[in-house]
């Protein structure tokens, strides 16, 4: 089995245990390197560490119209569910220093 055929059949079990409905919708893959500390920073004159790996971040996703986002990450399960309205997202959790 392709890992993209992996990664359609993982997709999917999440989405079924989740009861995210994305059937119909469409599977994409991140690219296999990023940049730690200044994105875009090749043109803003600032210095870049991109980053090489051999892994990506797989997403499965359908429109619904409802201007509720649905997501839940196979990474980070006991997270669980994360539910907002469009344009109302959770505030990110800070840490103390």
């Amino acid at each position: 089995m392709s890992a993209h055929e992996k990664a359609i059949e993982q997709i999917r079990k999440l989405a079924d245990q989740t009861k995210i409905n994305i059937k119909g919708g469409k599977l994409r893959r991140t690219s296999s390197r990023f940049c730690l500390g200044v994105e875009h920073g090749d043109y803003n004159g600032t210095e870049l560490f991109g980053v090489g790996t051999d892994r990506f971040i797989w997403m499965g996703y359908r429109a619904n119209n409802s201007r509720r986002i649905r997501l839940f990450s196979g990474n980070f399960p006991a997270e669980g569910l994360v539910e907002f309205n469009l344009g109302e997202g959770p505030r990110p959790k800070l840490a103390e220093l």
